[in-house]
Formats: C-alpha cells, sequence, structure tokens
C-alpha cells in the first residue's frame, strides 16, 4: 500500500484520536463546572464563568464533530484559536521549558493547536462525513440540466 493510499487512514486517526481526546477533556471540565471557573478566574480571565463554559462547550462540540469529521476546516480553525487563547492564558507568562521539570510549558494546548491548523489545512479525509457531502454534491452537480435535476430536487423534498 502506497502512502498516498494510506492517507486517509491517517487523518481518521488523527480525527478521532484529537477529537475523542478533546471532547472527553472538555467532558471532564464540565463534571465540575465551578471548580473549572475557579480555575478560569485565578487567570485572571475576566467574566470567567462565562469564559468557562464557553470553552467546555468549545471542547465538547469541536471534539464531537471532529470524531465524525464534520465542518472539520471550521472545527479545526476553532481548535486552533481556542488553543491559542489557552495557551496565552495559561501559559504564556511562564517560560517554555522550566528548570527542574520535565516537559514543556503547556505542550498539550501546543499540540492541540497544531492538530487544528493541520485539519484546517488538509480537511477531513476521505472517511468523514465532510466527504460523503462532498460526493452527494459531485453526483449532484453531474446531472444534466434537464428536467433530471429538479426530480432530484423535488424528490429529496417529500
Amino acid at each position: 500500500m502506497s502512502i498516498d493510499r494510506l492517507t486517509p487512514y491517517g487523518l481518521l486517526a488523527l480525527r478521532v484520536i484529537v477529537g475523542g481526546l478533546l471532547a472527553l477533556h472538555g467532558w471532564q471540565k464540565a463534571q465540575a463546572p465551578d471548580e473549572f471557573a475557579g480555575y478560569v478566574r485565578s487567570l485572571g480571565v475576566p467574566l470567567h464563568e462565562t469564559a468557562a463554559t464557553a470553552a467546555i462547550l468549545v471542547e465538547i462540540c469541536v471534539g464531537g464533530l471532529l470524531v465524525v469529521g464534520l465542518l472539520t476546516r471550521l472545527a479545526g480553525t476553532t481548535l486552533a484559536g481556542h488553543m491559542a487563547i489557552t495557551w496565552a492564558v495559561a501559559h504564556g507568562s511562564a517560560p517554555l521549558i522550566v528548570d527542574g521539570k520535565p516537559g514543556i510549558n503547556g505542550e498539550l494546548a501546543v499540540l492541540y493547536l497544531a492538530a487544528g491548523l493541520a485539519l484546517l489545512a488538509v480537511g477531513a479525509g476521505a472517511f468523514s462525513v465532510d466527504a460523503g457531502f462532498a460526493r452527494r454534491r459531485r453526483l449532484f452537480d453531474a446531472v444534466p440540466e434537464t428536467g433530471a435535476r429538479d426530480v432530484l430536487t423535488n424528490a429529496s423534498a417529500r
């Protein structure tokens, strides 16, 4: 199997893993929203309860969209923006590498940001709802401009 033939499987794995983990991350916060809102307040974020609720909703909804591959480029853009803000607010004031601590400060946010940018750039791949809609659109566009297109349109409206 050539590398090009593996691309749809790689995109499927990327979407399902990133989307699933992101949704679980948001779900975890949703189980203790007051605690998460308190953490957001400790970061000095104005309207901390609104910001915490928005973060929870973004993580759950974007995660779900990525898992099924629906509106993937929009979801990737939203994920990248959310993680850029998350990194700037929660990690941006500290150095990337902290002496005596393993890892990089805010590395999970940076990884999610990179995944969002990758999905924005390449889309969902063949195994996605987006691809299903694209196939259907191509089939519809291939129907000649006779009366057949009206029949297809009216049949789907019934």
